[in-house]
């Protein structure tokens, strides 16, 4: 079984900086321009849910709802795994 620590909001913020983010429609978008955040929520998702290869596994998402200038209003879905701080467990 693995384990593993969930980013911090900062971190998050730094991979939506980066473009490692997908939207609502599920794909990744060019610049989203200026960003007003209104609302944030740590969430767990169904990682299956965005990749049905994959067997069921709750991961922490962080989910932003923000004012994109090129975009308007989004819905921003950051993954919430520190791969760094994962240790595997026999």
């Amino acid at each position: 079984m693995g384990f593993a620590k969930t980013i911090s909001f900062d971190e998050a913020i730094q991979r939506l900086r980066r473009g490692e983010f997908i939207t609502e429609y599920g794909y990744p978008m060019s610049s989203l321009g200026r960003i007003a955040i209104y609302k944030v929520e740590l969430k767990y998702y169904n990682r299956s849910a965005f990749y049905p290869w994959e067997k069921s596994l709750y991961v922490p998402v962080w989910v932003i709802h923000a004012k994109t200038s090129n975009y308007g209003r989004e819905t921003i879905f950051i993954d919430g795994v520190n791969l760094t701080s994962l240790s595997l467990q026999k």
